[in-house]
């Protein structure tokens, strides 16, 4: 019974405090003015009327001295044009072997071989050689694709697709 009475009290005490609390006056705060911090995002602001020959005023454009010249470090754009079509060819001829080293490692592997042949320094070797390793490795040739392997660690050691030549290597 005296459970009873102290929990009762403990609830009309809550209630008189929560009432209390409650009583406190609750009005909406101000509304933001568009031109103050803290303008809320999509409020659209007045649209001044500006004369027909306003100018921003905007920093100074630098000039450089006579006789500079900006180089570009790409070349002509005839030569960046060849280049792209260079990058767009290797990007095709190894996402095409690339897709083959699964069902058909050795049709993967001419096109590799093409890629080499036609691109030696192209932009994408590290790409070349690490799908080169895997379709041997599918040939089962794995003599040549270890042989491959070793290179490949020595001229990229950081390759992201390490992991992958290491589990390919690893299950035969």
């Amino acid at each position: 019974m005296i459970g009873v009475g102290v929990g009762a009290g403990v609830v009309l005490a809550a209630l008189a405090i929560g009432g209390q609390i409650g009583a406190e006056s609750t009005t909406p705060p101000e509304p933001l003015r568009l031109d103050e911090p803290g303008t809320p995002l999509g409020g659209s602001l007045p649209e001044e009327e500006l004369e027909d020959d306003f100018v921003p005023d905007l920093p100074a454009v630098p000039t450089l001295p006579e006789g500079t010249h900006l180089a570009r470090s790409h070349g002509t754009d005839a030569e960046d044009e060849e280049r792209g079509d260079d990058l767009s060819s290797e990007m095709r001829l190894l996402s095409e072997a690339r897709l083959a080293i699964v069902d058909d490692p050795a049709a993967a592997l001419a096109l590799l071989d093409q890629h080499r042949e036609r691109l030696p320094q192209g932009a994408l070797g590290e790409e070349r050689d690490a799908y080169t390793i895997l379709s041997l490795d599918a040939l089962a040739r794995t003599t040549d694709a270890e042989r491959r392997y070793i290179d490949f660690r020595a001229h990229y050691p950081t390759s992201t697709f390490m992991p992958t030549i290491e589990r390919a290597l690893a299950t035969r």
